[in-house]
C-alpha cells in the first residue's frame, strides 16, 4: 500500500491538533479535540501530546496484530495512554484530551475501517466511492450548540453539549481516556481485491466537499491523486481566506487543522 500524507495547522497562533502516520499496511489520523481555554483540560500536556501519543499506540498495536479487531485494538491504545498520565493529570475532566479517529488497515483478504467522529474514510472499490463518516457529533450538535461571538458563552456551550453527548449513549463518541469508547466505533471490512485508492481527511479538509462543495469526491480524490493531499488543503485555505467572516459557511474558526492521507492499494 502506497501511503501519501500531508497536515496542516489551521493557523500560526496554535499548534496542529491533528495527527497522521501509516506503516506499509495501516494508516491512522486522528482529529484532535480542540479545547477552549476558558474550559481548561485537566491535563498538563495537551491535545497535541495525546494525538501524538495515542497515533503512536494505535499504529503500532494495529500492525502488530493484523488479525485483531480494530476496535479492541483502539481500547488497549487508549489504555496505555491514559496509564502515561493517569497519576499527573485529571482524566475525568470534561476538557481532557480527546480526539477523532480514522483507521485503515490493508490485509491479504480484506481492507478494514475504523471510524470515531470527524474523520472521513473514501474508498474507491473500481465501481464508484464508498463514503464513511460518523455523523454523531453533528446529529447532536444542531440541538446544542449555536453560533456565538463571545468566548466564554461558546466554552459554556461546548462544556454542555460535551457532558450531555461525549461517550455517552445516544451522543457521540470519541478516544479520550475511557477504552470503552473505542466498542462504539464506525467499523467494516471490503474484500482487499476490491480497492484500489482510498483517502483519509479530518473535517478541516473534508470541508472541501461538505460543507463547501467546492467539489464533489470523486474531483477531490482525483485532485489528491493527481496534485497531492496539498493541494485540496490549499483549495480549502483559499475558500477560507475568500470567507473570513464566515459568512458563507457559518464556522467556529476561520481555519482548522487540515490532514489527508492517499492510500493506492495495487
Amino acid at each position: 500500500m502506497q501511503v501519501t500524507f500531508a497536515t496542516a495547522p489551521g493557523g500560526a497562533a496554535a499548534p496542529n491538533e491533528d495527527w497522521v502516520g501509516s506503516t506499509p499496511n495501516v494508516v491512522v489520523v486522528l482529529d484532535g479535540v480542540t479545547v477552549p481555554s476558558m474550559m481548561g483540560t485537566g491535563c498538563e500536556h495537551g491535545t497535541p501530546w495525546y494525538v501524538r501519543q495515542l497515533g503512536t499506540h494505535i499504529l503500532a498495536a494495529v500492525e502488530n496484530a493484523p488479525a485483531t479487531a480494530l476496535t479492541g485494538l483502539l481500547a488497549t491504545a487508549i489504555s496505555a495512554v491514559a496509564a502515561l498520565h493517569e497519576g499527573a493529570c485529571q482524566l475525568g475532566h470534561i476538557g481532557t484530551p480527546s480526539a477523532a479517529v480514522g483507521i485503515l488497515r490493508r490485509n491479504a483478504e480484506t481492507i478494514d475501517y475504523l471510524l470515531m467522529a470527524d474523520v472521513t474514510i473514501v474508498i474507491d472499490d473500481g465501481r464508484g466511492l464508498l463514503i464513511f463518516t460518523d455523523d454523531r457529533v453533528e446529529k447532536t450538535r444542531r440541538f446544542s450548540l449555536q453560533a456565538d461571538d463571545s468566548p466564554a458563552a461558546r466554552a459554556a456551550n461546548i462544556a454542555t453539549h460535551r457532558t450531555r453527548f461525549r461517550n455517552q449513549p445516544g451522543g457521540y463518541w470519541v478516544a479520550a481516556s475511557d477504552p470503552a469508547a473505542a466498542m462504539e466505533a464506525v467499523t467494516g471490512s471490503l474484500p482487499s481485491s476490491t480497492g484500489r485508492r482510498a483517502a483519509l481527511l479530518t473535517d478541516g479538509a473534508a470541508c472541501a466537499v461538505s460543507p463547501y462543495e467546492l467539489m464533489d469526491w470523486e474531483a477531490a480524490l482525483s485532485l489528491i491523486e493527481q496534485n497531492g493531499p496539498c493541494a485540496l488543503i490549499d483549495q480549502v485555505r483559499r475558500a477560507e481566506l475568500a470567507d473570513p467572516d464566515s459568512d458563507r459557511w457559518p464556522r467556529y474558526k476561520v481555519s482548522d487543522d487540515a490532514t489527508v492521507a492517499l492510500c493506492l492499494l495495487p
